[in-house]
């Protein structure tokens, strides 16, 4: 199952903050070809505000009228974006706040069909390197972390600078965003060298604890829910 992580202009959608989410692919829920109800969806928490997001779908179309709530607060329903291939869901931006090691608890009723799930809240990762300075994007960028409780998985990711406005300004040499998942219990990677383009000014790694469940009850055929913690390196530049 493929996950991908949407880098939402929330200045377009809602609040004018850029905001990261980690979520399945839209092809992965609805219009993915599937017979029956499917449901995937995260919560995060980074840089100081929450992001939600949950794709609902049925017989491979998309669900525009379900009760959707995580911790008991209703999500609003986002019509689709075809510009960005967003395919519609639920979303909140900010109204919920859901501490470390507590329940992130969800609830999704469509007509006859339900789903549920209950995840324990990541800690945020304290990421420790790469620190403030100038690395050579010819060599290797080693990435360093700590969390106190270990989650399931922890993904690595350099997204591309999309606080301009769209078009995003790529960051990598591919121009696509650079992400990497690993095992809760790793604490270090290294970005391979040239993965960066040169002469770039504050970017950042973003590392995510995160859980996750494919169990949301028998009435899904197809689902995923994940709740993350993403911590933020210092602002860094590369040089030749």
């Amino acid at each position: 199952m493929k996950r991908i992580r949407f880098f939402l202009l929330l200045g377009v959608v809602a609040l004018g903050v850029l905001g990261l989410i980690s979520c399945p692919s839209p092809t992965d829920s609805v219009g993915g070809g599937f017979t029956g109800f499917t449901v995937m969806g995260s919560y995060a928490r980074i840089s100081g505000t929450s992001l939600a997001m949950v794709m609902v779908g049925l017989d491979s179309a998309v669900v525009d009228d379900a009760t959707v709530t995580i911790g008991g607060i209703a999500l609003t329903w986002t019509a689709p974006d075809p510009g960005s291939g967003f395919p519609g869901g639920y979303m909140d931006i900010g109204g919920i706040t859901i501490a470390a090691g507590a329940d992130v608890i969800l609830s999704v009723t469509a007509g006859a069909n339900t789903a549920g799930a209950t995840l324990t809240m990541p800690v945020l990762p304290v990421v420790t390197a790469p620190i403030a300075s100038a690395y050579n994007a010819s060599a290797d960028l080693p990435v360093t972390w700590t969390v106190s409780t270990e989650p399931n998985e922890v993904v690595v990711e350099i997204a591309s600078d999309d606080e301009g406005g769209p078009p995003p300004i790529p960051w990598t040499v591919s121009g696509e965003d650079y992400e990497e998942t690993l095992l809760g219990s790793a604490t270090t990677t290294t970005i391979p060298a040239g993965t960066l383009l040169t002469g770039l000014t504050g970017i950042t790694v973003n590392v995510s604890a995160t859980n996750v469940t494919t169990s949301l009850g028998a009435d899904v055929v197809f689902g995923e829910f994940s709740a993350s913690y993403v911590g933020d390196s210092a602002a860094f530049n590369t040089i030749p």
